[in-house]
């Protein structure tokens, strides 16, 4: 019995472009999930790099949507959907306005609770999406996959919270709050994808994803002259540079999350994304970075371990 209900890749064609290994049933990993976890580590390492910018602090933000913008435009298989109106791709304005702010939350929550920390938090808010895809889009997830879903997120709490001595609580209140807010925004903006996914059109999906960072970009420059009044700092050409290496991974963790939706549905697919994006950044900050992982930690991840293979049980 198929417990959720499939649909037609958004993007391109999907048949034959995926890597799978089998739990039951040939049971799927795919490959979109895979680049996509690569790709959410990769933001997370870059805005730990340039945590601490010299200039003004969108510049990297803005270096960063105006690359999505570019590859926005090239995977835009139709060009002349710039030209005609349908309601759909509109849902990508609110989705710009959850991003742009999910990475500002994050740029300075990476400063002070570092890489992992927030990484966490960030992929936390798919909770978010899961309640809605639940609530209002007729996903039902089967046992395994509840318990699953339940395990990545107690695994996020047991490695960020704890009545005291946490990494957060040292951190302080104002610390909380930043990690507060990156968890709604970052699942704000997975809703939005997954309300297009549900109600939008195939051939609509680049434009979906060209509308979401073209607002993106529009914001973070208002902020951006914000900045430049209060601080008089410039933009730094280097560090417009950096947003192009932040750029190509963000516009593609969401291309590869966006395709994946097509296959999995969100209650798997988000959890899977998720958990594998704390595992790796975790993995790479402890490497890079020398951010040793708490005992509470290596607890979570080995929880997120153990969701994962529930979350592909069907």
């Amino acid at each position: 019995m198929r417990v959720f209900p499939r649909k037609k890749s958004l993007l391109f064609p999907a048949r034959g472009f995926i890597l799978s290994f089998s739990l039951r049933k040939g049971g799927i990993v795919l490959l979109y999930i895979l680049l996509g976890i690569v790709c959410g580590a990769a933001m997370a390492i870059v805005l730990k790099i340039f945590r601490d910018p010299k200039g003004n602090r969108f510049g990297i933000i803005i270096g960063n949507y105006l690359t999505c913008i570019v590859l926005g435009f090239l995977f835009l298989p139709d060009k002349g959907q710039l030209f005609r109106f349908s309601p759909f791709p509109l849902l990508g304005l609110l989705g710009g306005l959850f991003y742009v702010g999910g990475l500002v939350f994050m740029q300075r929550s990476v400063a002070r609770n570092g890489a992992a920390v927030t990484a966490a938090f960030s992929k936390l808010g798919l909770v978010v999406c899961i309640l809605v895809s639940v609530a209002f889009l007729g996903e039902r997830p089967n046992v395994p996959q509840i318990f699953g879903i339940v395990l990545a997120l107690v695994s996020v709490l047991v490695m960020n919270v704890s009545p005291k001595g946490s990494a957060v609580q040292k951190a302080g209140k104002g610390a909380s709050m930043l990690l507060l807010l990156v968890l709604l925004t970052g699942g704000g903006g997975e809703t939005m994808a997954k309300i297009f996914e549900h109600v939008g059109k195939a051939e609509e999906s680049a434009l979906y994803l060209l509308i979401l960072f073209s607002t993106a970009a529009a914001v973070a420059c208002i902020l951006a002259v914000f900045e430049y009044k209060k601080t008089k700092l410039p933009i730094l050409p280097k560090e417009l540079l950096a947003g192009v290496a932040l750029g190509a991974p963000n516009f593609l963790s969401s291309y590869f999350v966006l395709r994946s939706l097509s296959t999995l549905p969100a209650v798997v697919a988000y959890p899977v994304y998720s958990g594998g994006v704390i595992v790796l950044v975790t993995a790479l900050s402890f490497f890079i970075f020398r951010e040793r992982p708490t005992k509470r930690q290596w607890i979570g991840l080995s929880l997120i371990l153990v969701s994962l293979v529930l979350l592909n049980l069907h």
